[in-house]
């Protein structure tokens, strides 16, 4: 497995091993230095492929959809029009 931050995750993995009462199943690698490596082996700008990269797939904050959700449930809450009654 690689991350953009390989020491963050490898310590959350860390912590679920720890609390499963099992051993850390991996150590995270470094996407950064695994993109690097593959882009010098192809002959290609890695920054170029990022550009690329980011024109397909325009960066959306990882929380965003659960952000909304509480927004949402918070404006519904407050809302001039009736909410369903709990049963």
């Amino acid at each position: 497995m690689y991350a953009a931050d390989p020491a963050f995750d490898g310590y959350w993995l860390d912590q679920l091993a720890t609390a499963a009462g099992e051993a850390t199943p991996f150590v995270v690698g470094d996407a950064g230095k695994l993109f690097e490596a593959t882009a010098a082996g192809r002959g290609v700008s890695l920054d170029a492929v990022r550009v690329e990269a980011e024109r397909r797939r325009p960066r959306v904050h990882r929380a965003e959809a659960d952000a909304k959700l509480l927004a949402e449930v918070w404006v519904c809450l407050h809302a001039a029009s009736p909410l369903p009654k709990s049963r």
